[in-house]
């Protein structure tokens, strides 16, 4: 055996003397004073150009580093010292455990007995991985449940056999780095008829394409299935009137070419231990079905790793726990524990005495609870720990946020409750009386809307916040109309500050609304890791198109920010441009629908595309600083909806913290600057407002520019 290899920069590697681990293909070895990584070293039969060319370029072409700790991915080629290729450096991932030995049910193994939660979060963090690795523009192939370990103390997941992935060079011309095998039962239908006038080899030698991200994404959905129904195949279903002891869905890719789906139209699962399809979520249903009915026709219905993320992610929360079994976890509004019947039901079938569920402890400390990966494992007691921290605060904070708004709806409505009407006369005209009202009911209604989310409370007390804000709303506006008298002019101006107040506390509400249920569930779920929006392709670079699109936006926001330095000249282009005036609106939805089609996929251009739209979401901002009326009300609620939408959508799928905060702080300080400008005109804006609605377009434009000058240099 070689005691010492040397990598492509001539870094040396020196192995222990014997292999850890050894398969069909090689042996794996320990690199002395380095703990972190491990060297394959291929048996001699196994050693090729070509694989040696793929790995070389897997090396040089990694997917984020985000993930680098859960894929056993090559850092390095390895030589000997006569320079002949034998293998590759890898991270060393702990592994303890094989996704397929969590499908065994029932399980003998007290190790594998985790419950369903734990199940759902190993789903969705073996969706985060696979959106990075398809976003890095691989296709992993062979998706089979031996190369997916699992740490079951942390909670990780590992993809093993990594050079084994499909790598497609010119499909046109029929290159790639191909995938040559794929563990039956996980072939997507479409593979399968493509393949089957091959009798040897089919994989390696059909035309391209064969394995795609679809292919991936079908025997995704044969895990996820796996890991929701109790370790069954999808693919056991048999007709709704044959007998579960005679029929027969097939076996393996067979079963997949009968479409034998057991929650088709039809069907029914032949394993009496998968429970129905309606304890699922409604949405989860869907992308069951798109996944194995309607991707038979067009696979690209698939849905993808990060679609499921999502639904699984909202399952998670819906979840309640069983009063039988603390492993047992079903959503809530279901009347009784599918799993117990299915266990039930399962026992029956085999004539075995039933399992005394009761003698289960409530936390069983032989079964850690799985965490969400992240980049340094979390110690077991993290999860309860943050967990509990987050229940006592919302248990104090909750009642706190509810008193705090009993005392508010009192200070508003005393003068009305107490019947002093010449009192509330006087405090009619006062300013200050109506501006604290809205100010604290603001405060408090965040607070509520906060509280219960983080509580977890339902429903009612974030309605009789919005309810309760309205209210304040329109009264505030009344109070300040009678307070300038009736006119047209006044209410002209009542109105606009209706719309301004109502769309300012409206987004208020929401984002602290959003605001308590991330804090909950980044606690609860120990910061289950989410799937980055953002696509590394390999090598990515800007072609033509993208290189125009980019300095059209970045031409735009150096005029914008030119003209948010002046507002003069900002107001001067409003009045006297008409194209300006139009332009301004059109700009923002025409951007968008480009962006969203076309360059959504490059990190550069999803850099500036943020900053142009901050700049052109502060124009409309200031635009309606000059109108009144309904018109105004009407804009201003628009516009507040749209707001949150957008910091939504750049949340989820541009992942940019800076542009939400910069969205967020012109809309509420664009609010202010508008109020103070009612029937006195851009005048009255001073310094600080000025600069107020400038600094956040030009941060956000800073760090378009780093992100491009790294990317650009770094790639």
């Amino acid at each position: 055996m070689y005691s010492q290899l040397t990598g492509l920069n001539g870094t040396i590697y020196t192995l222990k003397a014997k292999p850890f681990g050894s398969g069909g293909e090689g042996n794996i070895y320990e690199i002395a004073n380095d703990s972190t990584k491990v060297v394959k070293v291929y048996h001699s039969g196994r050693v090729s150009e070509e694989l040696q060319d793929k790995l070389m370029y897997m090396t040089k072409n990694p997917p984020s580093q985000n993930i680098l700790d859960q894929v056993a991915w090559p850092l390095d080629i390895v030589c000997d010292s006569t320079n002949e290729f034998k293998g590759f450096v890898m991270p060393k991932i702990d592994i303890d455990a094989e996704l397929g030995d969590i499908y065994v049910y029932p399980s003998s193994n007290p190790k594998m007995k985790i419950s369903y939660k734990s199940k759902l979060i190993i789903a969705m963090n073996i969706c985060s991985v696979i959106k990075e690795v398809h976003d890095a523009g691989y296709v992993f192939g062979d998706f089979n449940p031996r190369n997916i370990g699992i740490n079951l103390r942390t909670g990780k997941v590992a993809f093993l056999d990594t050079d084994s992935y499909h790598i497609v060079l010119d499909e046109k011309n029929n290159k790639a780095y191909r995938c040559k095998v794929c563990l039956d039962g996980y072939v997507a239908p479409e593979l399968l008829k493509q393949c089957e006038s091959y009798k040897k080899d089919a994989y390696e030698n059909a035309p391209l394409p064969t394995f795609t991200k679809e292919t991936d994404d079908f025997a995704l959905a044969i895990h996820i299935f796996k890991l929701l129904m109790n370790g069954y195949t999808p693919f056991n279903g048999i007709k709704e009137d044959e007998t579960v002891s005679t029929a027969s869905p097939g076996v393996g890719n067979q079963a997949i070419k009968r479409d034998s789906y057991c929650f088709k139209k039809g069907n029914k699962p032949q394993a009496v231990a998968v429970p129905s399809a309606d304890i699922l979520p409604k949405d989860i249903k869907k992308l069951f079905d798109r996944a194995f009915i309607d991707s038979r026709s067009n696979p690209k219905m698939r849905p993808d790793a990060g679609e499921w993320y999502k639904a699984l992610s909202s399952y998670e929360k819906s979840l309640v726990e069983c009063p039988n079994n603390s492993l047992h976890m079903y959503k809530k509004g279901l009347k009784s524990c599918p799993w117990c019947q299915a266990d039930e039901r399962y026992e029956e079938s085999i004539n075995r005495p039933m399992i005394n569920r009761n003698t289960l402890p409530s936390n069983n400390s032989n079964i850690p609870p799985v965490y969400a990966p992240s980049n340094h494992a979390a110690p077991a007691g993290n999860y309860s720990s943050a967990k509990n921290k987050v229940e006592a605060v919302a248990s104090i904070l909750f009642p706190i946020s509810w008193l705090l708004f009993m005392a508010n709806l009192l200070f508003c409505m005393v003068p009305v409750l107490i019947g002093r009407y010449e009192e509330y006369g006087s405090l009619v005209g006062n300013v200050r009386y109506y501006v604290i009202c809205i100010i604290t009911s603001i405060i408090t209604e965040a607070l509520v809307c906060f509280a219960t989310n983080l509580k977890d409370a339902g429903l009612f007390s974030i309605i009789a916040s919005h309810i309760w804000n309205f209210v304040v709303c329109f009264s505030a506006a009344t109070m300040r109309y009678e307070g300038m008298g009736y006119s047209a002019v006044s209410a002209s101006s009542t109105w606009k500050f209706f719309g301004i107040i109502l769309a300012v506390s409206i987004t208020t509400l929401v984002i602290s609304t959003k605001l308590g249920t991330v804090v909950r569930n980044k606690a609860f779920s120990n910061a289950v890791s989410k799937p980055v929006s953002s696509n590394t392709k390999i090598k990515p670079k800007m072609n033509v198109f993208d290189i125009i699109f980019t300095l059209l936006m970045i031409g735009v926001d150096v005029f914008g920010i030119c003209l948010l330095i002046d507002f003069d000249k900002f107001y001067l282009y409003l009045n006297n441009y008409m194209a300006f005036n139009i332009g301004i609106w059109v700009a923002p939805a025409l951007l968008f629908i480009i962006f969203s089609f076309t360059w959504k996929d490059n990190e550069i251009v999803r850099s500036w595309f943020c900053v142009t739209m901050t700049l052109l979401f502060d124009f409309l901002v200031l635009r309606l600083g000059v109108m009144n009326g309904a018109t105004a009300l009407i804009l201003w609620l628009v516009l507040a909806i749209t707001a949150i939408l957008f910091i939504i959508y750049i949340e989820s799928e541009v992942v940019s913290f800076v542009s939400t905060i910069a969205l967020f702080v012109i809309f509420i300080l664009g609010a202010f600057i508008d109020l103070k400008m009612l029937g006195n005109g851009p005048g009255v804006v001073g310094e600080a407002g000025r600069m107020g609605m400038v600094i956040p377009v030009v941060v956000t434009a800073v760090v378009a520019l780093i992100v491009s000058v790294h990317k650009l240099v770094k790639g």
